[in-house]
């Protein structure tokens, strides 16, 4: 009998998706902004940036000035709103 079932798999597969596009957002706007910008000036504020892009809430604490940092952040809303409601 098998104890994977498509259910536990639509999950597992929906939550690596989020942390991937969580981590690959991050690593993107760090290594686009941290340079340029002194509001990230760690991974982790890059994090919590990722994060509350990739969920659309987008406090507006943090901004990305390059047009890099803000194609990342364009891509990263998109992907947001297409994962997450799954």
């Amino acid at each position: 009998k098998s104890y994977v079932t498509p259910v536990l798999l639509e999950v597992t597969r929906v939550v690596l998706s989020i942390f991937s596009l969580l981590y690959i957002a991050t690593g993107a706007i760090y290594a686009a902004e941290h340079d340029v910008n002194p509001q990230f000036p760690d991974f982790f504020t890059a994090l919590y940036f990722g994060l509350t892009t990739l969920t659309t809430v987008g406090f507006g604490d943090i901004t990305p000035i390059t047009w890099e940092g803000r194609f990342v952040v364009a891509a990263s809303i998109l992907a947001g709103v297409a994962v997450f409601p799954y």
